[in-house]
């Protein structure tokens, strides 16, 4: 299961983003993550946003996140570091 949970350094590109889009990814950047570095998986920038765009889309709980995430991965490619 953890195998999908492999390091990855991946640069998002910006240049072509709406400004209100790129003002979201801006300010959720701006979190200051204070866990132990050992132990993260995902940036905290990543999960804020997630959270975000799965709520809009009436996700309730920690599950319909998850499977917004998997079902929209594509597309939050282009926003976020997924690993």
């Amino acid at each position: 299961m953890y195998d999908r949970f492999v390091e990855v350094i991946k640069v998002v590109d910006l240049t072509n983003v709406p400004v209100h889009m790129k003002e979201i990814l801006d300010y959720a950047g701006t979190v200051m993550d204070i866990r132990q570095e050992k132990k993260v998986l995902h940036k905290i920038a990543d999960i804020i946003l997630l959270v975000f765009f799965a709520t809009l889309a009436n996700a309730d709980d920690w599950v319909e996140i998850e499977m917004f995430g998997k079902e929209h991965e594509d597309f939050l490619q282009n926003y976020l570091e997924l690993a």
